[in-house]
């Protein structure tokens, strides 16, 4: 609700300049860049300890000097204490903040699902840092840790490491 609060009012903010002066701005700070991607790894701790992977895409809209916001849509396996494999899908606002030029941090608020569960849809929020190795690899961006917790039935919390990736 907040973030539909926050769209209304910054369209009304860039309705509100000059034509010129709106272009200028947007140009600036709406940059949809769809070409970033993450690759993750991480331990899930809740009913049991498991281990696994998701893939996620991560566009980004709106910059600033040291803010970027997006979303990350993510989709993996995810291998219960029970021996199962589920799905685990995940879409949430991310939120970054460059604290220097190679280290940034994260936060993030959606949901994450595991449709071939009974535990259905949780909501999900995480923390995470980032530290920028672009340049020094090909198509890597950043190396990442974070922390998630998932308030499904139970409460879980997953701890993920993984690589940006940007083509």
């Amino acid at each position: 609700m907040n973030f539909v609060f926050l769209a209304i009012l910054l369209s009304f903010s860039v309705l509100s300049m000059g034509n010129a002066q709106a272009n200028d701005w947007l140009n600036e700070h709406v940059a949809v860049d769809v070409k970033a991607f993450r690759a993750e790894s991480f331990l899930l701790d809740g009913t049991g300890t498991t281990y696994s992977g998701m893939g996620s895409w991560q566009p980004t809209f709106l910059k600033f000097e040291k803010v970027k916001a997006g979303i990350s849509l993510g989709i993996g396996p995810m291998k219960r204490s029970t021996d199962t494999v589920s799905t685990l899908l995940e879409s949430v606002v991310l939120v970054n903040y460059a604290f220097h030029e190679k280290l940034s941090a994260d936060i993030s608020g959606g949901v994450q699902n595991w449709p071939s569960t009974d535990e259905g849809t949780a909501k999900t929020f995480g923390l995470g840092l980032r530290y920028n190795i672009s340049g020094m690899v090909k198509f890597i961006d950043d190396i990442n840790v974070g922390y998630s917790y998932i308030d499904q039935s139970k409460s879980y919390q997953m701890i993920r490491i993984g690589l940006g990736i940007h083509f």
